[in-house]
């Protein structure tokens, strides 16, 4: 398998995108309709201005020798793959650029041009557009001794060629909560970002050099660093953007590099320069699959590439609101990476692709159908319908066909004039399998209400104490029932998993604080804890998890808002968390409630990774006929289900709590 990795240059050199195999941006430009904009930060340092060397023998790190190529290399991929028109390098010169991309090599690559570079980027682009942020070099990382927002206690860094100068007070690093806030400010105007790290700390590994006994990894440091930047950016928009990062490893590994000829490229670098090539249609999770199959076919097991964030969208693509997941298929069936936890049931549908490409894709055909046989907390277990036509491959993406709705159901009454014998609206509603029809009274939860018997007259769905929801169609609508079936379901999702609680988070070692104070001590909460939070609407908010037991566990946060939407907290932006320390503590970043009514945090703590992300759901529409209500929702927001699922692995739960906590929003200066 070596020559896989010596022809990289010659594969880039003369490849082309598959005629057959069009990018979303180049179809949308294909059917004259206006392209995203496709946009790169391309960084690579093999010089470093303090790095071991006669002037500074006592640095800790030396030089490197693929970085530079390796940025080279994926920008002259992602222009194959995607036909764009990005800078070319110029010899003698350490920066170039044009209206597209900007390439910043040693030492171009400071950490006030990189920043400033990614921010122009940014500037420049308009909602649904997408900028790349590809960086090759040392990385490390830093002791958060301050935001408390990382699970592991410290922060990941990127080295830019004027990092860790002994005479500074200063490490100079680039922090990734600095990242995060310029890549925040990118969500809010609408804008993607995706960042592909071939560093230490892509996920906190060293990259050793070929041949060498250097590798991309720097000693962590704990002495103080550059002031957080700001964007200089208005945080204005429609929302919607989404991100995806991409890391050469996990954090105890190191990332290897290869050596073709006289060049010297990374592993994972070129791992992902090829399956970009390959196949341009493929969603990131595809891309982070295929990647991790060409590190081990290569011959790299230690090295275990690392993907996160909305892996279901693709470069100028959207993200896509459907639950899938990865499945193996082995001798005894096929082992589906959820359970219990995610909503799994017994004798659920599922249809198996292979891959998340095709699984989105309404005309392909899957390669089988399969029902839940066996379900526990973590997985669930299939069984093939029928044989297949071709034996399955070792890696599926499955997607759910057909729900079994178990014994947790909503519970509705119906009111209006017409008898029930009679009534389209109850036996639309009865047909929705996880609704049972009830007499008006305190036991419905909820109540669908007719004023008339007019064909024409809407349907209004209310609370079970008279709280108006939605409106519906007239009864006489030939999709009804998947009008109801859109309203409804956001409920019943919220209910199975508040029906998964049991106790509090202090029975359960966990502690959960909600503050306007966004900088109080993080061991302390300074806000009165009763049974239920009162917190004002509109307001920057702080929540800080403690996990106070003795064991690690992984912790995951979710909110339910007064419309039944689901939305992750932590880990944050759809990323990936390593287990919380016994006694440690996180704080993501502020947040604000905007609407007033109950709000419901969810805390899973747990021993092993789970897919989260694959339980968010946006909320209850107010108006469930016609089109969605806002830009966002008609981009594809409207659907159920996660789209930011994350990368690999079939978890195995031992043990595992549920836990929530209230917080009630109201309005300023109303009276507790």
């Amino acid at each position: 398998m070596k020559r896989l990795w010596l022809t990289l240059p010659l594969l880039l050199a003369s490849a082309a995108a598959p005629a057959a195999q069009t990018s979303p941006a180049a179809s949308a430009a294909q059917n004259g309709h206006a392209a995203p904009a496709i946009r790169g930060l391309f960084v690579g340092i093999d010089k470093y201005q303090f790095s071991r060397r006669p002037a500074y023998p006592d640095a800790d790190f030396g030089d490197l020798r693929g970085a530079v190529s390796d940025a080279q290399a994926i920008k002259q991929a992602l222009a194959i793959a995607y036909r764009l028109s990005f800078d070319t390098a110029v010899p003698g010169k350490c920066a170039t650029s044009n209206g597209l991309s900007i390439t910043l090599t040693d030492g171009c690559a400071t950490r006030k041009q990189i920043l400033a570079s990614l921010t122009s980027l940014i500037a420049a682009s308009a909602p649904r557009d997408t900028v790349i942020f590809y960086f090759a070099g040392h990385g490390s990382t830093i002791a958060d001794d301050q935001v408390f927002d990382q699970a592991s206690g410290v922060d990941s860094t990127i080295l830019p060629t004027d990092a860790r100068n002994p005479d500074a007070t200063a490490a100079a690093d680039i922090v990734d909560r600095e990242i995060r806030r310029i890549i925040d400010v990118a969500s809010a105007r609408g804008v993607n970002v995706v960042t592909i790290f071939d560093s230490c700390n892509s996920g906190t590994a060293t990259r050793g050099e070929a041949g060498e006994g250097f590798n991309r990894g720097v000693k962590g440091v704990s002495i103080g660093h550059h002031a957080d930047f700001r964007p200089d950016l208005a945080a204005v928009g429609p929302g919607g953007g989404y991100r995806v990062h991409f890391g050469a490893s996990r954090d105890d590994e190191e990332a290897r590099e290869v050596v073709a000829g006289a060049s010297v490229h990374g592993v994972f670098t070129t791992a992902f320069a090829q399956a970009l090539v390959a196949r341009p249609d493929a969603t990131f999770g595809d891309i982070a699959t295929a990647v991790r199959l060409r590190v081990e076919q290569g011959g790299h097991k230690r090295q275990h590439p690392q993907a996160e964030g909305a892996l279901q969208a693709r470069f100028g693509g959207e993200a896509i609101g459907v639950a899938l997941f990865d499945a193996e298929a082995g001798t005894d069936g096929i082992a589906l990476a959820a359970g219990r936890l995610l909503g799994m049931s017994v004798g659920s549908k599922f249809a198996l692709f292979a891959n998340q490409a095709d699984a989105l894709n309404d005309a392909a055909k899957p390669l089988a159908l399969a029902t839940v046989t066996v379900i526990t907390d973590g997985q669930a277990r299939l069984s093939l319908d029928s044989q297949p036509e071709r034996p399955l491959p070792p890696i599926l993406v499955g997607r759910e066909t057909a729900h079994a709705f178990g014994n947790d159901r909503l519970k509705a009454s119906v009111s209006e004039a017409t008898p029930p014998d009679q009534s389209r609206l109850r036996k639309a509603l009865a047909s929705l399998g996880f609704v049972d029809v009830v007499t008006a009274g305190s036991s419905a939860q909820f109540n669908l209400l007719r004023r008339g018997t007019a064909d024409d007259v809407p349907v209004y769905l209310n609370s079970g104490d008279g709280d108006g929801l939605a409106t519906i169609g007239p009864v006489t609508e030939p999709d009804l029932a998947e009008q109801l079936r859109m309203a409804l379901l956001p409920a019943y999702n919220a209910q199975r998993l508040v029906s998964l609680a049991s106790g509090s988070a202090e029975q359960a070692g966990l502690a959960l604080c909600l503050s306007t104070r966004l900088d109080h001590p993080l061991q302390t909460c300074p806000e009165p804890v009763d049974k239920q939070r009162r917190v004002p609407v509109d307001t920057p908010l702080v929540l800080t998890v403690t996990n106070k037991g003795a064991a690690a566990r992984y912790i995951s946060v979710l909110v339910i808002d007064n419309r039944y939407g689901i939305t992750q907290l932590i880990p944050t932006a759809h990323g990936k968390d390593p287990p919380m320390p016994g006694g440690a503590a996180q704080r993501p970043g502020p947040f604000a409630l905007n609407t007033t009514g109950l709000y419901r945090f969810v805390i899973l703590a747990t021993d092993a990774p789970i897919n989260v992300a694959a339980l968010e759901q946006p909320p209850m529409r107010r108006r469930m006929s016609g089109p969605c209500d806002t830009e966002a929702e008609a981009r594809g927001v409207c659907t159920n289900g996660g789209s930011g699922a994350r990368d690999g692995g079939l978890p195995t739960l031992g043990d595992w709590t549920v836990t929530i906590e209230d917080a009630l929003v109201m309005r300023k200066g109303s009276p507790p």
